[in-house]
């Protein structure tokens, strides 16, 4: 379950606005030459980001079959789709998660996309339906060309070129003569054609590829892209900012000053005059004359983009990481963003088991996944408007609840079915106690109950007109609802009756979770955590160390909780809620879900699609071990006290303490004396007493610790000790 309460009050408002896309920017160098970046937002060893299909992915590839109709593809399987030149995209079901690297529409009705493992998809309406072909090969697949809806070529890894002449019900192999990877391919009819890759390779056919023909390029820098403006005219693009042209049909290649030595990724011509190229960081580049000159464009983004394509000398689009899609109407003077649809703000999220699980977006999407987060698919009917909740049961039945009162359920882990809720406020919080028994909460006190799994809700009444932001039961009779200043309601009939309890706060509580009929925890606004360990009776006040907005909570038993929120929040308990400590996430979106099925095994999701795993509980791993120090030599009088100044230092975020032991030798290397000083603390000065009973002399002492974690020390601290 999920909630986004501060949002949330605010939906009857925000549904009269038109949504804003959000495009992710991905930091971090450049991708090396000769690869494609394809890394996610830096993670910390314990949460890791995973890859939520149609959310983040990066979008490698575009196509327009005229200025209407367009289509794009990426990371995962993530197909787009516009019908209005960009204005609006929506996901297609590609029925693959591996990666898709090209795609290319001859017409409005027949597409191709082909990507990773040899992956080749076709369509033959526009992409409301996409079917697997059999490429014959198991290498990746890159670039991809039509030129009408029977004869096509794709290219690919290790000098891979596959064609067609019947719409790809047969697919063969040509003979490419090299065994460079192949990024890119451009036919101007049905005999003249291009493809370009790794190590500058051009390869070049004037017979529909019956015979391929290497050309210079006079470049040895890997070739991302290749365009023609006819069969005499062109351009190819890559690593280092390098363009080189051509205008006899490649007899000769020549270099021309792209002015930038960012990578370019891709490049596309309306003709033989007018040309685009785009790369890292934004970059955009333009020719009018051919390229004598390449003209710098401004970029509204700053994400890597990794595809260009042009209908005419003035509109073009342009897609890269993080899924953004920017489009130009005058020849590329001006870009401007476009919603590609993928920067959905994950609301809920649910998991069965380790394996089986849902997230539902503030786009209406339902993804489901079958092994644990490591691929998302999505499920369900479109036009949802947003869904804030998801509840499963177990990996056969889930809910989801929405804008309106939307209700949706499946009862076999893969189709949904809308349900009637019989309200009509949005409902924020759903849970069920068992497969027929459950409660969705939402705007002004709004609780709906269902007795059958769904098939009949009624209204019950809250006696409050406050927002519900989320619910929890933990049979068909006991449960509780939080909501707007501090609210907390119980029932304990299923809902016939709910009275409210005293939390004790006037924060907006936003998640509640409990694990038997004493145990609860609620979360809410400046941090706030209230506990009861009697059913609700009493709630107290729990330190959550931090004042960010708590969104929502997990606890998988009555020890172990995570709790996320606002800025990339996570903190986290191992013993009730007794003490609360703050993870790193390694994000620094708003978190609005969390679930958790053991102590270790847990997800979190929020803004702009982020969802993060972890398998440590959260905890990152500590295997650094600490460093002991000897401060000072020491000289004692024999028969009063010595002092022996020493410090552990462990810099790991859980280096609080260690285990400390102190010999004492003589030089001689005979230990003498044992001083065993338990638990010190780390990270600051510290010094041991004893009485100093040896005999007058010389000695050395040595410090030894072991950490939290089990770690001895990496090298232990010695100094002297004098005697006299």
């Amino acid at each position: 379950m999920s909630h986004v309460v501060g949002i949330k009050a605010l939906a009857p408002v925000l549904a009269t606005l038109a949504p804003i896309a959000l495009a992710l920017a991905f930091a971090g160098a450049a991708p090396a030459a000769g690869t494609r970046d394809t890394r996610a937002a830096d993670a910390t060893p314990a949460w890791t980001q995973q890859r939520w299909a149609p959310q983040q992915s990066t979008l490698n590839m575009v196509s327009f079959a005229g200025v209407t109709h367009g289509w794009t593809v990426g990371q995962a399987g993530v197909i787009r789709a516009t019908v209005n030149g960009g204005s609006t995209w929506t996901l297609q079901t590609s029925g693959t998660t591996n990666d898709l690297n090209g795609v290319d529409f001859p017409t409005t009705s027949h597409g191709w996309a082909a990507g990773n493992g040899g992956t080749l998809l076709a369509t033959a309406d526009g992409g409301a339906s996409w079917t697997p072909q059999a490429s014959g090969v198991t290498r990746s697949l890159y670039g991809v060309a039509f030129v009408d809806a029977a004869k096509g070529w794709i290219v690919g890894a290790g000098g891979t070129i596959l064609s067609t002449c019947d719409g790809g019900a047969h697919w063969i192999t040509q003979l490419s003569r090299t065994d460079h990877s192949l990024y890119a391919v451009a036919f101007v009819d049905a005999a003249h054609g291009w493809a370009t890759g790794d190590d500058g390779t051009i390869v070049a056919t004037g017979d529909g590829g019956a015979h391929w023909t290497p050309q210079d390029s006079t470049s040895d820098d890997a070739l991302w892209g290749v365009a023609f403006g006819d069969a005499t005219h062109g351009w190819a693009a890559g690593i280092d900012g390098t363009i080189v042209a051509t205008s006899n049909g490649g007899a000769t290649w020549t270099p021309q000053k792209s002015g930038t030595t960012n990578h370019l990724w891709g490049v596309a011509c309306a003709d033989a005059t007018h040309g685009w190229a785009v790369g890292n960081n934004g970059t955009l580049i333009a020719t009018r004359d051919g390229g004598a000159s390449w003209e710098w464009r401004s970029s509204p983004v700053g994400n890597y983009l990794c595809a260009v394509t042009g209908v005419d000398t003035q509109r073009a689009w342009a897609v890269g990481s993080g899924g953004v899609v920017i489009a130009t109407a005058d020849g590329g003077t001006v870009w401007k963003t476009q919603s590609s649809g993928i920067s959905a703000d994950v609301y809920g999220l649910t998991f069965a088991d380790a394996q089986h699980g849902w997230a539902v977006d503030n786009g209406g999407a339902i993804l489901a996944t079958e092994d644990g987060g490591s691929s998302w698919l999505q499920q369900g009917p479109s036009g949802l408007g947003t869904l804030w909740s998801v509840t499963c049961i177990d990996d056969r039945h889930a809910w989801a609840a929405g804008w309106g009162g939307t209700i949706v359920a499946t009862n076999n882990g893969t189709s949904w079915e809308r349900q009637t809720s019989t309200v009509d406020q949005s409902l924020y919080g759903i849970d069920f106690a068992d497969t027929q028994h459950g409660w969705a909460v939402g705007w002004g006190g709004t609780i709906a109950a269902t007795e059958d799994g769904g098939s009949h809700w009624q209204r019950q009444s809250s006696g409050v007109t406050t927002h519900l932001d989320d619910v929890s039961f933990i049979d068909e009779r006991r449960g509780w609802a939080v909501g707007g200043s501090g609210l907390i309601l119980c029932t304990e009939d299923g809902g016939d009756h709910w009275a409210a309890q005293a939390s004790g706060t006037v924060e907006d509580l936003e998640g509640i979770a409990f694990t038997d009929d004493m145990h609860g925890w609620a979360v809410g606004d400046a941090g706030t955590i209230r506990a009861t360990i009697d059913g609700g009776r009493h709630w107290a006040a729990q330190s959550s160390g931090t004042h960010d907005s708590l969104k929502a909570v997990t606890f998988p038993d009555g020890q172990h909780g995570r709790v996320a929120g606002v800025g990339g929040t996570i903190v986290a308990t191992d013993d009730g809620g007794l003490h609360w400590r703050a993870q790193r996430s390694g994000v620094f979106q708003d978190l609005y879900a969390v679930d958790f099925t053991d102590p270790l095994r847990g997800w979190a999701g929020g803004d702009v699609g982020v969802i993060l795993a972890t398998v440590t509980g959260g905890v990152v791993p500590d295997t650094i071990a600490p460093i002991t120090e000897a401060l000072a030599a020491a000289t004692v009088q024999r028969g009063r006290t010595a002092r022996l100044p020493y410090r552990i230092i462990d810099l790991t975020p859980d280096g609080d303490t260690a285990v400390v032991t102190i010999t004492i030798a003589r030089t001689t290397g005979m230990v003498v004396r044992t001083l065993r000083l338990g638990e010190k603390p780390a990270n600051t000065e510290l010094r041991a007493g004893f009485k100093a009973t040896l005999a007058e002399g010389s000695y050395r002492w040595y410090v030894y610790a072991t950490d939290a974690a089990g770690n001895p020390q990496s090298s232990v601290g010695a100094n002297t000790l004098r005697v006299k």
